[in-house]
């Protein structure tokens, strides 16, 4: 086996380091997903953290109620690690295959009625809340 230059080493690390520093951003903003407090609406990943923490917590069955995929987190982690040493062919399929699993199960639980993890409302994005306030602002000069 061949070992990873270090320059790919400090760049995986650079991009682990960012990715912990946004984490802890939202944390502390108690901006929760971005994509659902830009939009309104969830993206296919709605419920991971809930889910994991769950795991953590010995509850498996709610762990599948947040997100049923939870269990593949390990697994894209190892492919996302070891991309350099995975054939292009059996990466980019799994890529795909992973993509449309999430998605396939996105959209299920998105037309799901029963499922209130995963929904679609305009009004609690901000792009909508910045539309009705500048629509208010403007009101006032016409």
């Amino acid at each position: 086996m061949k070992n990873l230059p270090l320059d790919i080493i400090i760049k995986k690390i650079k991009y682990l380091l960012i990715f912990t520093i946004l984490c802890i951003l939202l944390h502390i903003t108690n901006i929760g997903c971005p994509i659902k407090f830009i939009t309104g609406f969830s993206c296919p990943g709605c419920g991971l953290t809930r889910a994991w923490l769950c795991v953590f917590n010995l509850c498996i069955s709610k762990a599948f109620y947040y997100h049923p995929l939870f269990w593949l987190v390990p697994l894209i982690i190892l492919v996302l690690i070891f991309k350099e040493r995975i054939p292009t062919k059996i990466y980019d399929t799994l890529v795909i295959f992973f993509l449309i699993l999430f998605i396939t199960v996105y959209f299920i639980r998105l037309l799901d009625p029963h499922n209130n993890i995963v929904y679609f409302d305009i009004k609690k994005g901000i792009f909508y809340r910045l539309y009705i306030y500048l629509r208010r602002i403007m009101s006032c000069f016409m």
